[in-house]
């Protein structure tokens, strides 16, 4: 799952390179990016995801501090 949700953002950060996002796929690829990082964390520490969207805004620093440019390490946790 969470080479799914990083492949999306992926996905949509090339799209938006090719011509703007709509508001709501600019929320998906938040979103996406969030829950791939979320879903590493939680395997990281020995922890169980929580299915579903919890807290979004609450995680955002995490995401920020947790750099996703290490495809190596995320697939480790699936």
């Amino acid at each position: 799952m969470v080479k799914s949700f990083y492949s999306a953002s992926l996905l949509l950060d090339v799209l938006s390179v090719f011509g703007e996002l709509s508001e709501e796929n600019i929320q998906h690829r938040k979103y996406a990016r969030w829950k791939a990082t979320y879903i590493h964390n939680c395997l990281k520490n020995g922890e169980t995801p929580q299915a579903g969207p919890i807290g979004m805004d609450e995680d955002e620093e995490a995401d920020q501090e947790t750099s996703l440019q290490e495809p190596e390490t995320l697939g480790e946790a699936d």
